[in-house]
């Protein structure tokens, strides 16, 4: 089954929100109907690149759980062996692996995400409670405390936008801390039920290097105000019948023909979200220079490339998928294992 279920059967994160740090008057709404069943042809949106990778410990990356970039770089973390490597983004050629797991100095314990900058990557350690810094070349230069345990973050310029797995009326779900690991503020909700998670990347960097949000099940996206440090509505989602409506603390209470938003990316002048319906995984794309906003199921027609991004480094979308996916290899072919890169470059930006 193609990586676009894979997280349907995984309840999500349910937000129950006691505060009104986000006031989201004024925010232009984009409406999403007539989607079920709709289908995008890939080839008509996105230039695809597939990027074999390899990785020294066990010969393959088994799977992959998070990717950053700096510049014809592309660092991937292996949620199997926790390991970090990196690769040039040109050829998938590996040019170094650490593997640093203990409780010895600038080592982790829980690797689950990546962030960078133009000159540094950093690795979220939810075990650790800790953010480690490395340079480019996967060398470990300091660990900035968080002491909270946070599920997902994004380097912003003087600091870290954290996704707070405990959440108080002090301390809510969005946590700003700065680069030395102190406490800023906080945005969201003061009190979430985090019986599951959908798997989904809450944060996302554009090619402009502005930083956005989307809240488990919230179908507004909100963009970081680096001068003013403030988590701001950017735009949100209508989707007409499809909008749930009900409790969402209450187990069970999301149905089938509800839509779960995922992912959001901005590339260019172009929205693209990602949600959840039917068991189907749908996309919304739209700019100032789309007569016609497309939305559906993106599809190859070919039936090889699996359309799930997950990541954006610049203006590439990025996905992962194994070669069983793919099944791609020729008859005789030696057979390949673990994950490659799939690379979406939009057409029209």
């Amino acid at each position: 089954m193609l990586r676009n279920l894979f997280y349907v059967g995984v309840l999500f994160c349910l937000v129950a929100c006691k505060d009104t740090s986000h006031q989201e008057t004024d925010v232009r709404t984009i409406e999403v109907t007539d989607f079920s069943g709709q289908k995008q042809e890939l080839n008509e949106l996105f230039r695809t690149e597939v990027l074999a990778l390899r990785s020294d410990s066990s010969g393959y990356v088994a799977n992959v759980k998070d990717v950053a970039g700096i510049g014809n770089s592309v660092y991937v973390l292996d949620e199997v062996t926790l390991s970090m490597a990196k690769f040039d983004r040109r050829t998938g050629r590996l040019e170094r692996e650490i593997c640093q797991r203990g409780n010895g100095p600038l080592e982790y314990i829980q690797p689950v995400a990546l962030s960078s900058d133009s000159c540094r990557l950093y690795m979220l350690d939810m075990g650790g409670l800790s953010v480690y810094v490395y340079n480019k070349e996967l060398e470990a230069e300091r660990k900035v405390w968080l002491g909270f345990p946070a599920l997902d973050f994004v380097r912003v310029s003087d600091g870290f936008l954290c996704y707070n797995l405990a959440v108080s009326d002090t301390l809510r779900q969005v946590v700003y801390v700065n680069d030395s690991g102190k406490i800023v503020d906080s945005f969201g909700a003061s009190e979430v039920s985090n019986s599951g998670f959908t798997g989904s990347k809450l944060f996302s960097k554009s090619g402009e290097d502005d930083v956005y949000c989307v809240l488990p099940s919230g179908r507004t996206v909100y963009r970081w105000d680096a001068a003013a440090h403030l988590l701001s509505p950017y735009v949100s989602y209508d989707y007409g019948d499809a909008n749930y409506q009900g409790d969402a603390t209450q187990a069970g209470a999301v149905g089938a023909l509800d839509v779960m938003p995922c992912e959001f990316f901005k590339v260019g002048s172009s929205l693209i979200n990602s949600f959840l319906y039917a068991d189907k995984r749908y996309y919304a794309c739209s700019s100032p220079d789309m007569a016609v906003q497309k939305t559906g199921m993106v599809v190859d027609s070919n039936g090889k490339i699996p359309f799930f991004p997950r990541w954006q480094i610049g203006d590439t979308l990025i996905g992962s998928c194994s070669y069983e996916e793919m099944d791609d290899m020729s008859e005789g072919e030696e057979e390949r294992y673990g994950n490659m890169l799939l690379l979406f470059t939009l057409k029209n930006e």
